[in-house]
């Protein structure tokens, strides 16, 4: 089963859902993960490593 993680559309939004610890623990359950590009990338997570 495919996880999709899009990034936020409106103007200020900065959450995504997921962090790179949520994502590793989905891929453990078996699932896998697919992030949008740009995803977290205003937050205070500047760089994400999926």
């Amino acid at each position: 089963m495919l996880i999709g993680v899009p990034r936020e559309l409106l103007d200020g939004e900065t959450r995504v859902a997921a962090t790179p610890k949520t994502v590793e623990q989905i891929k453990k359950l078996g699932f896998d993960v697919l992030v949008e590009q740009d995803a977290g990338l205003k937050p205070v997570l500047k760089i994400i490593h999926f």
